[in-house]
This record gives structure tokens, sequence and C-alpha cells, in this order.
């Protein structure tokens, strides 16, 4: 008999106790959803994204000046179709291997930059790499 009695007692404090919960995890919920500057347009996107990278960093200013110079040398030779053809090809591979070179570069962040931008949906990888190699 006590049993039936301490039963009834636990799971109906159990109800209140999960009302409880649920009252909080609510609460909690709108206080991260207030707090919380997550972009919602592209242009906060984009400007999220940029706030985001360190432009300071050896490695990110060589991969800038590389798509400069990757630039200037398709400019300097468009009427060479056979060294164009080789520098398309060439591209081609580094884009194709760019899910390879993401994978290696998260491993070895810490050889080269202060933070890990190297997720494994090669998101950073795409913009900073693949993105500006298809544009050329």
């Amino acid at each position: 008999m006590d049993e039936d009695i301490l039963w009834d007692n636990f799971t109906s404090s159990g109800d209140s106790f999960s009302d409880f919960m649920v009252d909080i995890e609510d609460h909690l919920s709108n206080i991260v959803k207030q707090t919380a500057k997550i972009p919602e347009t592209l242009n906060d996107n984009i400007k999220a994204f940029i706030a985001a990278i360190d432009w300071t960093e050896q490695w990110i200013i060589s991969l800038l000046i590389f798509h400069i110079v990757l630039f200037l040398l398709i400019i300097t030779t468009r009427k060479k179709i056979t060294f164009q053809s080789i520098i398309f090809f060439i591209i081609c591979l580094f884009i194709g291997l760019s899910e390879r070179i993401n994978s290696y570069l998260s491993n070895h962040w810490r050889e080269f930059a202060k933070q890990d931008y190297f997720d494994k949906h090669g998101v950073f990888i795409s913009i900073m790499f693949s993105g500006p190699l298809l544009v050329i």
C-alpha cells in the first residue's frame, strides 16, 4: 500500500519536474535566440565570413597572391592556346583535389594557421581556393 502511494507521488512529481524542465528549456532557448547574432541575410553571412578570417595570416596572404598572379598569368597569355590549356588542366586538377587538400589541411592546420578554417564540408576551401579558380 505504501509503495502505491510512493509511486503515485513520484509520478506526479515527475510530471511537474518535466514541466519545470520544459519551462527552463524554453526560457534558455529564448535567451539564446535573443542574444545570439546569427546572420540572417546573404549580406550578413558575407560580413560574418569576412570578419571570421584573420587576413594577416601569412598563408592567407599567400593564397590571395597566388590567385592574383594566376589571374595575371592567364590575362598575359590569353593568345597562347597551348599554355592556356595547360593552366586549365592544372586548375581542374586543383579543384578536383580540393577535398583531399581540405582533409590534409584540416589535420595539419596548427602548423601554419592560428585557427582551424577547414571544416568537414569544405566551405572555407571552396570559397577561398576553389571558387576563385573556377572564376578564373
